[in-house]
């Protein structure tokens, strides 16, 4: 069933049997960051002149040039009822495909050895260090089948920035917008460790078609009330504790990064169960459905068994999380609470002009 749903929506049907040969050896297909599509065919024995095809039946994904002439990738991906169910779903839906969707970009035919090397960097040896999404379509508008176009847009010493934009697959309609910032590290996933040739990474980017204004600064900052963003009777408080699970992590062995959505989503549900909210903070609830913009910025690792708070701040446009490890599963932390991530969640309280269709 699965693979005559992939042969539908691919446009050149490919078939497992196709592919198969004597087992001589198999091809790992990015262990660490792999959809569960890709998980079934990590065991297809396979020569090594055939992993670009085999990319392409787990990633569904093509290539296209920008107006510059650079390589963007694109990949389509279904939206199931789950997905859209909330918004905090659609959220981390988008985080999801966004970040599996990075590596149609690095194995695309044609891409410079230092591009393919950054790939391997990206599948076994970097972190999300930033998140920022600006949603242009509500939940309840997106489509059974959209289309991610990735490409790489910024490139320092260590670190580099992913811009993906996800349109409707029939019409292009723009639903989503995301960049991403990646950052290069030793073993530990602690240290930065510098990329070996920016310079030739450089050349085969695309020029930034996202504006740096998607995510509207007010919605990257703390709630403030001197700032005047929201009065002080319109600001509600409060901190919770809980402990880092299982679930909550990933190969890597901490927080996935997209899983910081649903931590954020539980700290708010608690919150509110155990204080009483302003009118105007229950009204914010409610319009989550508005929700607009997502910023996450990822400044430490949190692992199973770690024990952490979560400070909730509301206002009428908006929601922020601070995640502080607070103790360790071997026992409390030495300097005090630190800060492992913190998330805004930004709600459009003012018309927005229509999306149109996306044009890269």
């Amino acid at each position: 069933m699965l693979l005559r749903s992939m042969q539908l929506i691919s446009a050149r049907p490919l078939s497992v049997a196709k592919l198969a040969v004597q087992p001589t050896q198999f091809l790992p297909i990015r262990s660490k960051r792999c959809s569960k599509t890709q998980r079934l065919y990590t065991g297809v024995a396979t020569e090594p002149a055939q992993n670009s095809i085999v990319h392409q039946v787990c990633n569904m994904s093509t290539g296209s040039q920008s107006a510059s002439g650079k390589p963007i990738a694109e990949s389509k991906h279904s939206v199931c009822w789950g997905d859209s169910t909330t918004s905090w779903d659609l959220l981390f839906f988008v985080l999801k495909i966004a970040d599996s969707s990075q590596s149609a970009w690095y194995h695309l035919p044609g891409q410079s050895p230092a591009v393919v090397e950054l790939g391997i960097t990206w599948e076994s040896a970097c972190v999300t260090r930033a998140n920022a999404i600006r949603l242009h379509r509500p939940r309840k508008e997106w489509p059974d089948l959209v289309t991610v176009h990735s490409w790489c847009s910024r490139v320092g010493s260590s670190s580099w920035d992913m811009s993906q934009r996800i349109v409707e697959e029939s019409s292009g309609l723009l639903l989503c917008d995301v960049i991403t910032t990646m950052v290069s590290v030793d073993e530990t996933l602690v240290k930065t460790r510098r990329l070996n040739d920016p310079e030739a990474i450089r050349e085969m980017i695309s020029p930034p078609a996202l504006e740096a204004s998607t995510i509207p600064k007010s919605h990257t900052a703390r709630v403030s009330v001197a700032d005047g963003h929201a009065s002080k009777a319109d600001v509600f408080n409060c901190t919770i504790e809980e402990t880092v699970r299982l679930c909550d992590t990933d190969a890597l062995g901490h927080v996935n990064n997209a899983k910081y959505v649903y931590l954020a989503t539980e700290a708010v549900h608690a919150a509110m169960q155990a204080h009483t909210p302003t009118p105007a903070v229950c009204e914010s609830v409610e319009l989550l459905e508005q929700a607009e913009t997502l910023y996450i910025d990822y400044s430490g690792q949190m692992r199973p068994g770690d024990a952490y708070t979560c400070a909730v701040e509301m206002s009428h446009d908006r929601i922020h999380c601070d995640f502080d490890l607070v103790k360790t599963r071997g026992g409390v932390t030495s300097d005090g609470p630190q800060r492992m991530c913190s998330l805004t969640l930004g709600m459009r309280t003012a018309a927005t002009p229509e999306p149109t269709t996306a044009s890269l």
